[in-house]
C-alpha cells in the first residue's frame, strides 16, 4: 500500500457542487449555498450530480 492510499483510506470523499465545484456541507444538501444551484443526487450512491450528467462521477452508475 502506498503512502497516498494509506492517507486516503477511511476518509470520506469530498462532495462538490456539479455546477460551481465548491465543496458542499454534505452529500444530502438540496442546493449549493455558494451558487444556489439545485443539486440532484445519484440514485445509487446519493452523490451530488447535475441533471445534465449521464453517469455518476463517484460510482459510475447511469443517471
Amino acid at each position: 500500500m502506498t503512502e497516498k492510499e494509506s492517507k486516503s483510506k477511511g476518509r470520506k470523499a469530498q462532495c462538490r457542487c456539479p455546477y460551481c465545484d465548491m465543496e458542499l456541507e454534505s452529500s444530502e444538501v438540496e442546493y449549493c449555498s455558494f451558487c444556489n444551484f439545485k443539486v440532484s443526487h445519484c440514485t445509487a450512491c446519493s452523490y451530488p450530480v447535475s441533471d445534465k450528467m449521464e453517469k455518476c462521477p463517484n460510482c459510475g452508475a447511469e443517471l
